[in-house]
């Protein structure tokens, strides 16, 4: 199964480095061409995209900076955003070329050698500390390039919240472990991303410190009680 889920991503990327032809390149944004190839997308194709994954979204209003940005929601309470950039208009997140879809949680209990270990097990997501919050951001970047399909946006996106949702459950049978032992966690806390006795996580590729505010709500909401993987999304990684 992982092998397929690998092998659809391949295909995907394939698809986001082709060159478009001039006369595509200056269609409107999100118009839609042969085989649903999107070479610009907006909020709402964004929107549309995820609720056929029963997914919730909303777009925070725009602060003047360089990128909008989606607020979403699964059924099973967790949150995550979507970061817009190189748009035609920021202000109503349109004409847009790329996108980082993240998440974030608390960066206590954890040591540089959990983050690798998901970073090197994870299908498409890596995790970075951010040790001026207190939190850990996970996330991929997604580029129209060329163009990129629907269907392709839709399934990296599905990608990502499975690999949330696999970490979340770890995390979560570690917690009652714990409990179980009457015993703390023995890894420590990110506290210390310069030394050089760490092996500090690779960065998430466009991640701006603009993103920072909307990364720490994601974090306060996020618990490993919620559910990232929804059934729809779910049904697009079989």
């Amino acid at each position: 199964m992982k092998i397929n889920r690998l092998m659809a991503v391949l295909a995907a990327c394939a698809l986001g480095v082709c060159v478009a032809p001039a006369t595509a390149q200056s269609t409107s944004n999100s118009q839609l061409l042969g085989g649903g190839v999107m070479y610009k997308f907006s909020a709402s194709d964004v929107a549309s995209m995820l609720s056929d994954f029963e997914i919730e979204t909303a777009l925070a209003d725009y602060d003047g900076g360089e990128l909008a940005t989606m607020v979403a929601r699964t059924s099973g309470g967790a949150q995550f955003l979507i970061s817009l950039l190189a748009c035609d208009n920021l202000a109503t997140a349109t004409g847009c070329q790329r996108a980082i879809v993240f998440t974030a949680t608390s960066n206590a209990g954890f040591a540089y050698e959990d983050l690798n270990d998901f970073n090197l097990g994870s299908d498409v997501t890596k995790a970075m500390n951010l040790a001026s919050e207190n939190i850990v951001i996970f996330g991929i970047p997604i580029y129209s390039g060329g163009g990129i399909g629907r269907d392709n946006f839709k399934l990296l996106t599905a990608l990502f919240l499975n690999d949330m949702q696999n970490f979340s459950e770890a995390q979560s049978t570690a917690a009652s472990q714990v409990s179980f032992d009457n015993g703390p966690k023995p890894a420590a806390k990110l506290d210390n991303i310069g030394s050089a006795s760490q092996s500090a996580p690779r960065e998430i590729p466009l991640y701006s410190a603009a993103m920072t505010e909307h990364a720490v709500s994601a974090a306060v909401a996020n618990t490993w009680r919620v559910e990232f993987l929804t059934g729809n999304a779910k049904a697009a990684l079989e």
